[in-house]
């Protein structure tokens, strides 16, 4: 079986922009590129788990980084995340960096084996 894999736009942050002809063929997946500084707080911690200004930034806050990114509802299939983690200017240590990759690639699965927004464990990133 051969998959195609859309890119979309905003360097395919935005799932949204693909047009759901796109979709008619069930081996076309979206992908998605999703870094988690998107949350303004994951930037500034020093240690993961952590906190930042009272806001928490754990394994479910992470996961919360990812909703919204796939549009779920409209396309009824897994998401390839094409790159995910951190960038190589990231502010945080490298083992804090490490250790949130790794979070957010365990989360990405655990989501896609509930049924909702699947994800592959690939890491494209610079650093990885």
């Amino acid at each position: 079986m051969h998959l195609i894999v859309l890119d979309s736009n905003r360097w395919a942050k935005e799932v949204k922009s693909l047009h759901d002809r796109l979709f008619e063929d069930p081996q076309v997946v979206p992908a998605l590129h999703h870094y988690y500084l998107d949350d303004a707080f994951f930037p500034r911690i020093r240690e993961y788990p952590g906190s930042v200004d009272g806001h928490v930034c754990d394994r479910a806050a992470l996961v919360r980084t990812l909703d919204g990114k796939h549009e779920e509802q409209r396309i009824r299939r897994p998401v390839f995340a094409s790159e995910f983690g951190m960038t190589r200017s990231d502010p945080q240590p490298f083992p804090v960096q490490l250790a949130i990759t790794r979070e957010l690639g365990r989360s990405s699965s655990r989501r896609a084996g509930a049924g909702r927004c699947g994800a592959t464990r690939t890491c494209a990133t610079w650093g990885c």
